[in-house]
């Protein structure tokens, strides 16, 4: 089969992580004998080389600009690829990759797939920036009609499963898809050496790993530092990504005089599992919203795969993920994440208890190959019911 993967983002910018979904799917299609490609839409602020290639997936990059032309060119070239494919899967609802790719598909009568990892219109919403009434109203309009113009729709929550049957999703038209880790580069013998020796850990460490904004709540895992040092002064908490809001954050450690937490900033991505082997707990902190509802969260799948004791709230997807492979605790509660972080970092034989679920949890359902293999799955629906009433 033969798939061409459209990302709105740019795969090779730091400040757009979570495009790691797109391509290893790709990757996953292709190991399994699939032509898989990714087009994608590089950052115009962000000028630089851009490689024709991920690991084995062939990229395609559009144009992102503003340029009022840019809409019709990249409309055009997804016309032409589009082609050569039998299924378009398109991820996200941003126009510039949405319009270009409906387009594609209708003139060319190839099936859509739509895969619906977030709900955007949330994110926006809840954004430090909100963008205006009318980019909020085209997003949601888009988000709303998406799901009913494809003929397949993959949903990486339980919250948005239920969104698309209320738009009119028909229900054996719907795949779960959550987000999955990759078990070759995380797991339990990778080496923690270089983050150990760039930041001289040499006891127990807790670590967060993602955005330094949205609904991650990092504020409270900041305040269970806080609680944790009380009681372990020689823990260490390492604080790995960036985002907007990391000023406040280092405005608040400061405030909670926390010598214990590190801000490492955004690594590399090859540099991630390194970091995750060097923890003996790991957390993944969120508010209970719309948006932490609809997630299904790449870290939780990544601390999984790595075989690593996980404390987490218990808000959305994260109680399907983790299972009894991890600790959940209640939203909002600085007190209950401390008592669990430190409780695990006590316990090294319940650290190992859960490390051994976890790993086993991640290689059998939350990897990216299981995902892949669900898509397929719909891939081949979408094909079957190109002509039917769902047709783009």
């Amino acid at each position: 089969m033969r798939v061409l993967l459209v990302h709105p983002h740019d795969v090779w910018s730091p400040q757009e992580p979570w495009t790691i979904r797109i391509l290893q799917l790709a990757r996953c299609l292709r190991r399994m004998g699939h032509d898989a490609r990714v087009a994608y839409f590089p950052r115009t602020d962000e000028p630089r080389a851009q490689p024709s290639v991920w690991r084995d997936v062939p990229l395609i990059p559009l144009d992102r600009s503003a340029h009022p032309w840019s809409l019709i060119r990249n409309t055009l070239r997804l016309i032409r690829l589009a082609g050569s494919c039998d299924v378009l899967h398109l991820q996200k609802a941003f126009h510039w990759a949405a319009v270009p790719t409906l387009t594609a598909a209708w003139i060319r009568r190839k099936p859509l797939h739509y895969d619906w990892d977030d709900w955007e219109l949330e994110i926006y919403r809840d954004s430090a920036n909100p963008a205006s009434p009318v980019i909020l109203w085209w997003l949601g309009l888009l988000e709303r009609w998406l799901p009913q113009l494809a003929q397949t729709v993959s949903v990486a929550s339980e919250r948005l499963r239920q969104e698309a049957l209320a738009v009119g999703v028909p229900a054996d038209h719907l795949w779960w898809a959550p987000v999955g880790a990759d078990p070759e580069e995380f797991h339990p013998q990778c080496s923690a050496v270089l983050p150990r020796q760039r930041w001289g850990l040499n006891g127990a460490t807790v670590l967060y790993v993602g955005q330094l904004h949205g609904g991650q709540y990092v504020e409270l895992v900041l305040k269970a530092a806080a609680l944790t040092q009380q009681e372990i002064p020689s823990v260490r908490v390492l604080i790995v990504g960036d985002g907007y809001q990391r000023r406040e954050l280092e405005r608040l450690a400061a405030e909670l005089k926390l010598s214990c937490v590190t801000f490492v900033g955004a690594v590399p991505r090859e540099e991630v599992p390194a970091y995750v082997a060097a923890a003996d707990v790991c957390v993944a902190a969120f508010e209970a919203n719309p948006v932490t509802e609809c997630k299904s969260p790449l870290k939780i799948a990544e601390y999984l795969a790595a075989g690593k004791p996980i404390v987490a709230s218990d808000v959305g997807e994260v109680s399907r993920m983790i299972g009894e492979s991890g600790v959940l605790v209640p939203p909002g509660n600085a007190e209950e994440l401390a008592a669990a972080i430190l409780r695990l970092l006590n316990d090294p034989s319940e650290r190992q208890r859960l490390g051994c679920l976890a790993r086993a949890r991640a290689t059998t359902s939350l990897n990216w190959m299981h995902t892949a293999q669900r898509l397929t799955e719909a891939y081949d629906t979408a094909l079957a019911t190109l002509d039917g009433k769902h047709a783009c």
